[in-house]
């Protein structure tokens, strides 16, 4: 097995080129899979919405272990422009353990996007998947997501996911 180690000594005002050098021997490491779950798992911490091209298909990936490295890269990456990839792998997955870790990601996000898309999901989703929208919007630190609740509160016909979302506004 080839072990790798990447330092880069980057200049000030030059910090985009040490970044996109990082993505492309992350890609290449991983395409003629040289490092094992590695490269997947070093996506958790290179915030780029470029990482979700590698996790993506590592989520796809034939091996077991390239796979559970995927979801810790998922896990890892929560900031605001991973929105869209982390709602994409979540449409775009049937693995429930997947959707689930997305799910928890965007909850990281803290954004009012994040919150209007975990209460479609606790809207529309049932059992583990409506679970991990809960949690996720409990842990929610934006008091711009509150009229979101209140407001689907109000029109909730289900009597069990309008209870949870008085719970989630009882505890906010």
């Amino acid at each position: 097995m080839l072990t790798c180690a990447l330092r880069v000594r980057v200049e000030p005002g030059r910090k985009r080129v040490g970044e996109k050098l990082a993505m492309r021997v992350l890609e290449t490491v991983y395409r003629h899979r040289w490092s094992g779950t590695g490269p997947v798992r070093a996506l958790r911490f290179l915030y780029f919405k470029r990482s979700f091209v590698i996790v993506r298909k590592a989520l796809n990936d034939p091996d077991n272990q390239v796979r559970e490295a995927a979801l810790v890269a998922i896990g890892g990456l929560h900031f605001p422009h991973a929105f869209n990839p982390l709602a994409r792998i979540y449409r775009e997955s049937n693995d429930p353990n997947v959707r689930s870790y997305a799910l928890q990601s965007i909850g990281k996000i803290q954004t009012v996007e994040a919150g209007e898309f975990l209460v479609m999901v606790l809207r529309q989703e049932s059992g583990n998947l409506r679970e991990a929208a809960r949690v996720a919007l409990a842990q929610m630190d934006n008091a711009d997501v509150l009229p979101i609740l209140r407001q689907h509160h109000e029109i909730e016909t289900n009597p069990q996911v309008r209870d949870t979302l008085g719970e989630l506004l009882r505890r906010q």
